[in-house]
């Protein structure tokens, strides 16, 4: 009897023991459960947050090449509206010769029509004066 207690009491440590150890590893499993599910929604959060900074960028990247676009258009019209200027500079100088040359074309004629009317009125003086000599002569001549 001494032998079967001994065995009883040494099956009761073991059970005991294997009771404890089974206690441990569902607490571990228990644990083990608790930090998946940790890691699992840490890993959901990750992944929504990846798709959120993706959607993130895609619009940054439409903005960017409408950006883009946007420049591109920009840089024509300026090369449009530089190459007008240059034009219109071009028929400003020509404008502006052809008014100098037309200034000094009226300039000429001024001059031309003041000398003209001096030699008129020389020519009117002149005539009145043989116009005088020929009245006188006439008179004489009566």
């Amino acid at each position: 009897m001494d032998h079967l207690e001994k065995n009883l009491i040494k099956t009761q440590d073991e059970l005991s023991k294997l009771t404890r150890t089974l206690t441990q590893i569902e607490e571990y499993n228990n644990q083990m459960k608790s930090e998946i599910a940790v890691t699992r929604r840490t890993t959901y959060r990750a992944e929504e947050n990846i798709g959120n900074q993706e959607k993130l960028k895609k619009k940054q990247d439409f903005l960017i090449d409408h950006l883009t676009e946007q420049k591109k258009k920009l840089n024509e019209q300026i090369i449009i509206l530089e190459a007008q200027y240059l034009a219109q500079k071009d028929e400003t100088k020509a404008a502006r010769d052809i008014l100098r040359e037309a200034f000094t074309e009226m300039e000429n004629i001024v001059v031309s029509k003041k000398n003209l009317l001096d030699r008129w009125q020389k020519s009117l003086l002149e005539m009145q004066r043989r116009d005088k000599a020929l009245q006188v002569a006439r008179e004489a001549l009566k």
